[in-house]
């Protein structure tokens, strides 16, 4: 069963290589997306079911940003309420002692990053729940999990140092 589960995590981990280089938000969302389906399955299969809901929740929260500029209904402000509670009850509901508030509150930190304009914003918030999450993984013995959150630790910091430099080269232009 780890192995199947290990495999799906594995390919959750080669697609969110790429989630936060983008400079730009919806190809974030979309590849978000598609990796919390997959580490839903991954997740449920290691019975980390916080971890799991938390990601079927997620899957709903990165669609709702997504449509948020494009969108009347997306761009309402009864969502960001809605998921952060729904956040902060998933480990109630889920409960596996103390480890269950990991995933929750990196989640949480997310939360807030997804309905930030701003795709340095948004990975400045993502970056330290991430860092949570690895600690879950850690300490869940859950290894593609480990692995997807070293990466996408990295590839955060990497987006986060593309658009400190696209910041600096385009204030240097304004300057007389």
């Amino acid at each position: 069963m780890h192995i199947a589960a290990d495999c799906i995590g594995y390919f959750a981990v080669f697609l969110g290589l790429f989630s936060y280089v983008s400079t730009k938000r919806k190809p974030i969302y979309i590849m978000k997306g598609v990796t919390d389906a997959l580490w839903v399955i991954n997740l449920a299969m290691y019975g980390m079911y916080t971890a799991a809901f938390i990601n079927c929740m997620n899957i709903g929260r990165t669609t709702v940003s997504y449509f948020r500029e494009d969108k009347k209904w997306a761009a309402h402000r009864i969502w960001l309420p809605i998921f952060l509670a729904a956040t902060l009850i998933s480990p109630i509901l889920t409960w596996a002692g103390s480890i269950s508030l990991l995933p929750s509150i990196g989640s949480l930190l997310a939360c807030f990053g997804y309905y930030m304009h701003s795709p340095l914003a948004l990975k400045c918030f993502v970056l330290p729940g991430t860092a949570l999450w690895l600690v879950y993984g850690i300490l869940s013995g859950n290894i593609s999990l480990i692995v997807g959150n070293v990466l996408n630790v990295t590839s955060l910091s990497i987006g986060i140092v593309r658009e400190i430099v696209a910041l600096k080269k385009t204030h240097a232009k304004s300057e007389p």
